[in-house]
């Protein structure tokens, strides 16, 4: 396997780490009160996830060294030798790193004995599997020592297994009590998350075509995947649940369409980041309308001289007129909201690499309400304007008048 591979499958398996991790808690949320025999029905589902990251992981590693002494053995230029040497050394650390990381996350869903039981059987049939790899590349000493390892391994299976099945014949009246009360449960909660997903399918259907519908439907899809990955957990724990009680029939949901539907919605998602990218852009880039002309202004013709007239009292401040106090309340709504997602965005920076997928979204979020606020800011700019032409336009023309009259007496006198 070429460098990039072996990067590839630590950010692939770190990633879904990460995902188990930061998963919406269903899952977790029916651990915290359950009874033993929920946990380790749940847990069973959760253990036979990370089993097969683990043999994967753990075969990776195998794989590494298989490669690594076949190079060696096929003869290495003494001068690339430490180059290879370090290279080889990086790819084993960074699989080493990933299968460090699924067993801790094995580890802790242990909590039971039953699970217990369980992740030594998951841990051996891992290790085996990588044994039976390095077979290939041992010498007569090694191969020795690591016949005897796959044997032990395999008693470590068969052992497990009997604690399981124990479990199983002494609990099965409980288990499928219990299962069969809490499938309903399940099912309950999967209506709610759909009823969601589909307001918000709604809400995509309604949306037009400018930058901050664009922004909005980025931010609307991002919430869809969070729901979807909380109904794809709510739908294994029922299919779970289905078995555990013995219930007739398949299982309720089908967990392949549910991959795939997660797929497409994040190839979605992806789409509508580039596509409000690129309103922005364009928004920025529209040409400014050109401001008319002023037409030339005649010049004022002489009046007949008139009578002064009384003062009239200096008029009142004009108040804002309710368009003006609109866009003031507008604006400042919009300031809030930016302010809002900016401090989320300050608390999921904390986290980055967990929060990823987030933080990319309210970011877009962000820009696209800036630039809302910019067209705001600029109408109110121009509302004001014009309530304070309305009021000025009267005052030249009396002054005029009252110029023209002392300038009558000045030449009278």
């Amino acid at each position: 396997m070429r460098f990039s591979e072996y990067v590839k499958i630590k950010n692939e398996a770190v990633d879904e780490i990460s995902a188990i991790n930061e998963s919406n808690s269903a899952t977790e949320g029916v651990l915290n009160e359950a009874s033993d025999i929920l946990k380790n029905i749940f847990g069973f589902m959760r253990l036979k996830s990370m089993r097969a990251k683990l043999v994967k992981a753990m075969a990776d590693e195998g794989a590494a060294d298989l490669d690594f002494e076949r190079k060696k053995r096929a003869g290495i230029d003494p001068k690339k030798r430490e180059v290879l040497d370090a290279a080889n050394k990086q790819k084993k650390d960074q699989l080493s790193e990933v299968t460090s990381a699924i067993n801790d996350k094995i580890d802790n869903i242990a909590t039971t004995d039953y699970l217990k039981s369980l992740a030594k059987r998951v841990k051996a049939e891992a290790k085996m599997e990588k044994a039976k790899l390095l077979l290939k590349i041992a010498n007569e000493t090694e191969a020795k020592e690591l016949s005897l390892k796959i044997k032990k391994y395999k008693e470590g299976i068969l052992n497990a297994d009997k604690e399981l099945a124990e479990y199983q014949k002494t609990n099965a009246a409980k288990i499928k009590e219990e299962s069969g009360k809490e499938l309903e449960s399940v099912k309950k909660d999967i209506s709610k998350v759909d009823k969601e997903i589909g307001k918000i399918n709604d809400q995509l259907d309604s949306l037009g075509e400018d930058v901050e519908t664009a922004n909005k439907k980025v931010e609307l899809l991002a919430n869809k995947i969070e729901l979807t990955k909380k109904l794809a957990e709510l739908k294994s724990m029922a299919n779970a649940l289905h078995s555990a009680s013995d219930a007739e029939g398949d299982p309720p949901y089908d967990d392949e369409s549910q991959a795939e539907e997660l797929e497409n919605l994040v190839k979605k998602l992806e789409d509508a980041k580039e596509s409000a990218k690129r309103e922005e852009d364009a928004s920025k880039e529209e040409p400014k309308e050109e401001e008319p002309k002023e037409e030339p202004k005649e010049e004022p013709k002489e009046e007949p001289a008139e009578e002064p007239k009384e003062e009239e009292p200096a008029e009142e401040p004009k108040e804002e007129s309710e368009e003006v106090k609109k866009q003031k309340e507008s604006i400042e709504s919009k300031k809030k909201e930016i302010d809002d997602l900016k401090q989320a965005l300050e608390d999921l920076g904390k986290d980055p690499k967990k929060n990823k997928d987030k933080i990319s979204t309210i970011e877009a979020a962000v820009r696209g309400k800036e630039n809302l606020l910019k067209k705001e800011e600029d109408k109110l700019a121009e509302l004001t304007s014009k309530d304070n032409n309305s009021v000025a336009s009267k005052l030249p023309k009396k002054f005029m008048k009252f110029e023209e009259y002392i300038a009558h007496k000045q030449i009278n006198k």
